[in-house]
């Protein structure tokens, strides 16, 4: 079973800058970042390019990847813990918004499965996360992947067209 979006998914597109939507969902994490005592760098270079999307769709996309980082390194026992999110307007007029942890990092032998349903390496997990977010992104016309190439951790990327 894959997870669906409603047919009409998009009825709520807006167009938005997404580094202003980043600081949004780091903001509203923002209880939780101070108790893990994470380190979270946003370096945003979108140059003020916005994308058309359902942005409560993108926030969901965010908060969900950026808490399974926060997650990684608090039950990885990392002591230092540091997440650096970046945006970068590529050259194909695509943005590409990257998330990285100084965590434990992904077994190789369970990154091939880890996009779908009900896959987690959490105790508590359900699984669905990264699943319903990549399913997001792709119906935005985008891509969502790990990073296997990665060694410090975790990185997610993932890109959406930009507009002007």
């Amino acid at each position: 079973m894959r997870l669906r979006l409603n047919s009409v998914p998009f009825k709520n597109s807006e167009i938005f800058d997404i580094d202003q939507v980043i600081k949004e969902v780091i903001k509203l994490l923002k209880w939780e970042v101070q108790e893990s005592r994470v380190i979270i760098q946003f370096h945003p270079g979108g140059q003020k390019r916005k994308i058309k999307a359902c942005k409560i769709q993108i926030e969901q996309v965010l908060i969900n990847l950026l808490r399974n980082s926060l997650e990684a390194i608090k039950y990885g026992n990392i002591l230092e813990g540091r997440v650096v999110i970046r945006s970068i307007l590529l050259a194909n007029g695509m943005m590409e918004v990257s998330i990285a942890d100084n965590g434990p990092g992904i077994e190789t032998s369970f990154a091939d499965r880890l996009f779908r349903q009900f896959q987690t390496t959490k105790k508590t997990g359900m699984g669905v996360g990264l699943s319903l977010s990549r399913t997001i992104i792709e119906a935005h016309g985008g891509k969502l992947w790990l990073d296997k190439n990665y060694h410090n951790g975790a990185l997610f990327r993932f890109v959406l067209s930009a507009t002007d």
